[in-house]
């Protein structure tokens, strides 16, 4: 199986704001394809950002826990950081 890495793909062929490909997509009266392109680089961007923050919200809880900082009183910050992981996985389509 390949591992297919998408963004470097799409920079390798000029299909990133700014690149020939695109630039050569708004001259040639594309620009559904443009704003197609445009997106897709903002959305995948702006989930992967949310990604790692949650990762290492995450990681920060796993250390709370391992120094026991949580009991069955005080466990608001799992419950959190449970649910902003959720709901970037459903909104990640994950």
């Amino acid at each position: 199986m390949k591992l297919t890495v998408e963004w470097p793909v799409k920079f390798s062929e000029g299909l990133y704001p700014g690149g020939k490909e695109f630039n050569h997509l708004l001259q040639e009266g594309h620009k559904g394809q443009a704003l197609f392109f445009s997106l897709y680089f903002m959305l995948t961007g702006l989930h992967g950002l949310h990604v790692l923050v949650g990762v290492l919200v995450l990681s920060g809880i796993l250390i709370m826990a391992l120094r026991n900082a949580f009991s069955s009183e005080y466990y608001g910050p799992v419950e959190v950081s449970g649910l902003y992981w959720h709901l970037v996985d459903l909104i990640g389509g994950g």
